[in-house]
């Protein structure tokens, strides 16, 4: 299968696609430039906000609000005039190390990755609870990456770019903790290295490849079920949206990509959307009462 093009931009690094279902629109981040991003089905980009930093993610909180991870804080973005107020600091003593992707687990904890641009090693998961409290979890990890739940919210994925594997966990949803590791999902370097995932209303993940070229849909015992192929190698994030969760997203990039690179996939740092079958839900939100 092969995706069509939603929107022509020139992402360095998108991430962190966000369907809207009241605005009728694509929320993403790119990333290293610390921009937020949307758009509508006109394909025309809108950047709504310029922090001067990085943007790892944004996650839904409310009609005014993301919740989003900078270079070194979890606060508040509003949508209106792209005000970031940062609420909790991250990294105090890591000044190299940055927020990665992030998303709220089925009670409306936060958990995000921080990592390093220099290394890639060392990263680190992290909880958020409603109240901005931050809970650092002791999972090994070179560079977390994507992350999502099962339906019944009692497994935990976690995707970790540096070793290029996803490991699937149990979950236990009243602790907001993963628990015990279940499997290791390995992906061959040459297929390219695991990033942003979401989960549909099977059960399925979908992963991004990094380098891959591709976004592969894998069944609940790590068989590969799908495959969408991309006219471009850098394959950021992937989320479902539209009125019926039917279209997938998926973010690119073009990330130290030279010129002949570039020239050849002049379509590098696009959004693009495809109706796989499969449908997914709704990204869960931040909740102040979260614990």
């Amino acid at each position: 299968m092969e995706p069509d093009i939603f929107c022509r931009v020139e992402n360095e690094v998108g991430e962190s696609p966000l369907w809207d279902e009241s605005r009728g629109c694509l929320w993403w981040v790119d990333l290293l430039k610390g921009e937020l991003h949307a758009c509508h089905s006109d394909e025309q980009d809108e950047v709504r906000a310029s922090l001067g930093q990085s943007l790892g993610f944004v996650v839904p909180f409310n009609q005014e609000a993301f919740v989003a991870g900078t270079r070194d804080s979890v606060g508040t973005l509003t949508i209106a005039d792209g005000r970031y107020l940062p609420m909790i600091a991250l990294e105090r003593t890591r000044s190299a190390y940055r927020s990665n992707d992030g998303k709220c687990d089925p009670r409306g904890r936060l958990w995000l990755g921080t990592m390093s641009d220099e290394h890639r090693k060392d990263g680190r998961w992290y909880r958020v609870s409603g109240d901005y409290q931050l809970y650092e979890w002791s999972g090994t990890v070179d560079l977390p990456n994507g992350l999502c739940w099962s339906l019944d919210g009692t497994r935990m994925y976690l995707a970790d770019s540096g070793r290029s594997v996803i490991e699937t966990w149990s979950y236990d949803s009243d602790a907001g903790l993963p628990r015990s590791l279940l499997s290791t999902l390995a992906i061959s370097p040459t297929q390219g290295r695991p990033d942003g995932m979401t989960i549909d209303e099977e059960g399925y993940i979908w992963v991004a490849l990094w380098g891959g070229g591709a976004v592969h849909r894998y069944r609940p015992d790590g068989v590969l079920d799908m495959q969408i192929r991309l006219p471009v190698t850098l394959a950021a994030s992937c989320a479902f949206g539209g009125k019926n969760h039917d279209l997938l997203f998926i973010t690119t990039a073009r990330y130290k990509l030279n010129a002949g690179q570039l020239a050849s996939e002049p379509l590098a740092g696009s959004i693009f959307v495809c109706r796989p079958g499969p449908t997914g839900m709704a990204a869960d939100r931040f909740e102040p009462s979260s614990p």
